[in-house]
């Protein structure tokens, strides 16, 4: 299911489609409290009512809430309308590494990549000191703002490391 511009959810006013991923759609979308911009990631239809999916999505905001850094997509809230369920962060105007490469055909110059590779580097730094696995990493999920900021997005089957440096959760199966 798609949602229409002009679609509510909770505060949240759908303003266009952003992209789809394994577990669902991600639209722009108008906080009407804060009267900001974010995007919403709603979990997909088939799954909303699968317990195994939706503790996954809650998952994905509450490892991403650890983490305050430059680097990283900045999470606010899950949420609940009407059966649609829902993450709401923060808006990153720009393009993803695997676009914007695509677009300088085929791949960044060496430059260009160094700086991209360094603040990823230092966003995955940020969610390894506390514990969190992204297991995603792609140039899809990696956004770059105009100023040139990069962004790491996406945790949907992030792990959280435990203290004896192995790993909890367990949220993905074998083959996804």
């Amino acid at each position: 299911m798609r949602l229409a511009a002009g679609t509510r959810l909770g505060r949240y006013e759908v303003v266009a489609p952003l992209g789809a991923g394994g577990m669902g759609m991600v639209y722009k979308a108008h906080d009407r409290m804060l009267d900001e911009t974010v995007a919403i990631k709603v979990l997909r239809s088939e799954l909303a009512n699968t317990a195994e999916m939706l503790k996954r999505f809650k998952h994905e905001i509450k490892l991403a809430r650890k983490v305050s850094h430059r680097n990283v997509c900045r999470i606010h809230e899950f949420g609940e309308d009407g059966g649609v369920r829902y993450i709401s962060m923060e808006y990153v105007e720009g393009t993803d590494i695997k676009q914007l490469a695509r677009d300088k055909g085929g791949c960044l110059d060496q430059e260009e990549a160094f700086d991209v590779a360094i603040q990823t580097a230092d966003g995955l730094q940020a969610i390894h000191d506390v514990g969190i696995i992204h297991r995603d990493l792609k140039t899809s999920n990696i956004m770059r703002d105009p100023t040139g900021r990069v962004r790491l997005m996406d945790f949907g089957i992030a792990k959280i490391e435990r203290g004896d440096g192995s790993s909890g959760g367990g949220l993905t199966t074998t083959g996804q």
